[in-house]
C-alpha cells in the first residue's frame, strides 16, 4: 500500500504543494507553475486523497498548511532540493561556472545592506556569482527551505515560520511615513497620524512581512485600516508614484532612505519608535555553507557595523 501510495505522486504534485504552501493560494501557485487554477485545485486535491489527509485548512481567504501539511513541506522541499544538486551534479551545471551566493533580499535591505554587502564581497571574492532575489517574504521563505537561496537578509520573519531556520541579528529599523519632497505635510514639525491618512496611502499587501507592524501601529493610533489605499511592495513604483501624487507611504525606513538621501522624498516627523525590529540574516539550521557563502554573512556583518544608520535603530 505505501509503495503504491508512492507511485501515485509526482513531480508535478510536489511542486503544487509547495507553492500553494509558499504563496497560500491556488491562484498564485498556478500563476507561478504556468498552469490553471483548476489545475493547480484538482493536484493538491489529488494528493490530499493520496496521503489520507488534509494538507492545508482555509482562513481568512488563505490557505494554510495543516499539522500534517507542515510536516510534509520539510519533506517535500528536502526531497527538491535533493533532486536538484543531483540534476546539477548529472549535468555538470556546479563546474559549469564559478561559486554562486544565492540572497533573497526584502525591500527593507536590498537598496542600502545588500548592495554595501555586494561590493565588499566582490573585493575578497571576485570568483564568486552573486544572486539577488526580491519578493515577498513568504515566498523568499519557501525558496530558503527549498534551497534555492542560501540565506534572506531582511526583517526577522514571524515565531511561526522560523521552524528549521535560524535568525542572527544585524541592526533594527523602525516603521516610516514617507512623501514626496515639497507635500503640504512636509516641513511640518508635527502631524496627527488620523491626518496623515487623509491622504492616498500606500501600504504593504498581506504577503510582506511588515504587514501586522503596520496594522497594530495605526491600531495603536486608534486608527483602522486606510479606505483610500494602494497596496504594493514594489519600492520602485511606490517611490515613483509618491513623486508624482499627495500619497503617502508606509513602509520600513530603511526602504525608503535611498530615495530620501537623492532629495526627491522625505520622511514625516512620526514617532514610530514602538516598531523597531530586527533587521538580520535568515538562514536554514541545517544548511552546508560553502566559503563564499560564509564571506558574505561577514560582508553584510561588516557593512552594517559601518553604516551609521545601522547603529542604535536609527535607520
Amino acid at each position: 500500500m505505501r509503495m503504491q501510495s508512492l507511485a501515485a505522486v509526482s513531480l508535478r504534485h510536489i511542486h503544487c504543494f509547495i507553492e500553494v504552501a509558499r504563496t497560500g493560494s491556488t491562484q498564485e501557485a498556478a500563476r507561478r507553475l504556468s498552469v490553471t487554477q483548476s489545475a493547480a485545485s484538482r493536484r493538491l486535491a489529488d494528493l490530499e486523497t493520496v496521503l489520507g489527509v488534509d494538507l492545508f485548512s482555509r482562513a481568512h481567504r488563505r490557505l494554510v498548511l495543516t499539522d500534517a501539511g507542515t510536516l510534509f513541506l520539510r519533506y517535500a522541499e528536502a526531497a527538491t532540493l535533493t533532486l536538484r544538486r543531483g540534476v546539477d551534479a548529472v549535468t555538470g551545471q556546479d563546474a559549469a561556472a564559478g561559486p554562486v551566493v544565492s540572497v533573497g533580499a526584502l525591500p527593507t535591505a536590498a537598496g542600502t545592506l545588500v548592495p554595501a554587502a555586494a561590493a565588499r564581497l566582490r573585493a575578497v571574492a571576485p570568483h564568486a556569482v552573486l544572486r539577488v532575489e526580491t519578493g515577498a517574504g513568504r515566498w523568499l521563505l519557501g525558496d530558503l527551505r527549498a534551497g534555492q537561496l542560501d540565506l534572506i537578509v531582511g526583517r526577522m520573519p514571524e515565531p511561526e515560520r522560523m521552524q528549521g531556520l535560524r535568525f542572527e541579528h544585524l541592526y533594527s529599523d523602525r516603521l516610516a511615513f514617507v512623501v514626496r519632497a515639497g507635500h503640504p505635510l512636509a516641513g511640518h514639525d508635527a502631524t496627527a497620524v488620523a491626518d496623515i491618512l487623509a491622504y492616498p496611502t500606500i501600504v504593504p499587501p498581506e504577503a510582506a512581512v511588515i504587514r501586522p507592524l503596520v496594522e497594530a501601529f495605526l491600531v495603536s493610533q486608534g486608527l483602522g485600516w486606510p479606505a483610500d489605499r494602494i497596496e504594493s511592495t514594489s519600492v520602485a513604483f511606490s517611490a515613483s508614484h509618491l513623486v508624482a501624487s499627495d500619497a503617502v507611504w508606509i513602509i520600513s525606513r530603511g526602504v525608503a532612505l535611498p530615495r530620501v538621501r537623492q532629495g526627491d522624498l522625505a520622511f514625516l516627523p512620526v514617532d514610530t519608535k514602538a516598531t523597531l525590529g530586527s533587521i538580520g540574516i535568515t538562514l536554514r539550521d541545517d544548511a552546508d555553507f560553502s566559503p563564499e557563502v560564509l564571506l558574505f554573512v561577514d560582508a553584510l556583518k561588516a557593512a552594517a557595523a559601518a553604516s551609521p544608520d545601522h547603529r542604535d535603530g536609527r535607520s
